[in-house]
């Protein structure tokens, strides 16, 4: 089976999707270009060497870097636009995309409706973020899926060996 994992944005896959990656070996897509964290000096090419790094640690050697840059407020036709394009260029047989939840991220929302919106949600299987309802003490809300990986022993320490080569995000 050929999948294919969305990431809304570079670190998504290894804080929401590592124990998926693992198990499913999916191409992966980074649908948002970091432009944001450019007035800190924090560059996407940075960004696309971490995401680099952090899959070679879980097993994928090659990502996508889609286009859309992370400042677009009004992205979601052009995510939607890019989803349909990987569908006619590949051959996919299931897509790995965020939860759409209300209170969710924005763009996590619009990355998962585009995921259900041209490959159908018998094809998709949503993954849990995070949603801003329920802030507390600087904690964001978390749900739980009825979908969970089942995961290998070894697999949480490699998703932390993955995650530490986000140094610019430890910063």
């Amino acid at each position: 089976m050929t999948c294919l994992f969305l990431a809304p944005h570079h670190d998504d896959e290894c804080i929401f999707g590592a124990f998926s990656i693992m198990r499913y070996r999916p191409r992966v897509a980074v649908v948002y270009r970091s432009v944001k964290q450019e007035a800190d000096g924090i560059l996407n090419e940075e960004r696309m060497e971490e995401t680099s790094s952090a899959l070679r640690v879980l097993g994928v050697t090659e990502f996508e870097q889609w286009q859309t840059p992370d400042t677009d407020t009004e992205s979601a036709g052009r995510v939607t636009a890019c989803v349909e394009r990987y569908k006619a260029e590949h051959m996919i047989d299931h897509v790995f995309a965020p939860a759409v939840e209300e209170d969710g991220h924005e763009q996590h929302n619009i990355v998962g409706q585009a995921a259900l919106d041209v490959f159908g949600p018998d094809h998709v299987t949503q993954y849990m973020t995070y949603h801003r309802n329920g802030w507390e003490n600087g904690f964001c809300g978390k749900t739980r899926s009825r979908f969970e990986v089942p995961f290998e022993p070894h697999w949480p320490g490699f998703n932390l060996i993955a995650m530490s080569h986000y140094t610019t995000q430890i910063a």
